[in-house]
């Protein structure tokens, strides 16, 4: 078998099936009882500034990056709306959550940083900000959900997390 079992898991949404153990991926229950697991450990997507996290949390700094992917510059910023206003509200279908605060910080990015809309893409958790964001911004900007821009690759990442609230509240 090959993959990575720090991937994500299985979504199980009944409880006694989690309790059974279907929460876990095959991968995930063979790694436990395997002696012989070797570990691809060189990534060759992402700035090791961006890998850094992952390699730490999930691989104990075992996750090395391609020399090509080298920090040159600054390759991953942060954002916090905490406090600013800028709460999050239901969109349009009354389901999803969007920010509309966080949109137009996201516009003025774009603006000052001069973003291509053809290399960047804005990715978001929620189809309520995914929906507004497509009113919003160009139509060349590759804009959907988390999910559906997995395995996709662009040169700039916007990632908007939406959740701000006064109850600090993040879902989930």
């Amino acid at each position: 078998m090959a993959g990575d079992h720090f991937q994500l898991p299985p979504t199980v949404l009944s409880n006694e099936a989690a309790k059974l153990g279907l929460n876990r991926s095959i991968l995930e229950a063979a790694i436990a009882t395997v002696k012989n697991i070797f570990l691809l450990n060189v990534q060759y997507r992402m700035k090791e500034s961006i890998a850094g996290f992952s390699s730490h949390y999930f691989y104990n700094g075992l996750l090395k990056s391609a020399p090509h992917l080298s920090n040159t510059g600054k390759h991953i910023s942060f954002i916090d709306t905490a406090g600013s206003g800028y709460n999050e509200v239901h969109g349009k279908d009354g389901m999803s959550l969007q920010n509309e605060g966080e949109l137009q910080i996201v516009q003025k990015l774009m603006e000052t940083e001069m973003l291509d809309p053809l290399t960047t893409a804005f990715i978001s958790p929620y189809a309520g900000q995914v929906a507004a964001a497509k009113e919003l911004f160009p139509g060349q900007l590759r804009i959907s959900t988390i999910d559906s821009f997995q395995g996709q690759e662009k040169e700039v990442i916007i990632l908007s997390l939406v959740r701000s609230n006064d109850d600090g509240d993040i879902g989930f």
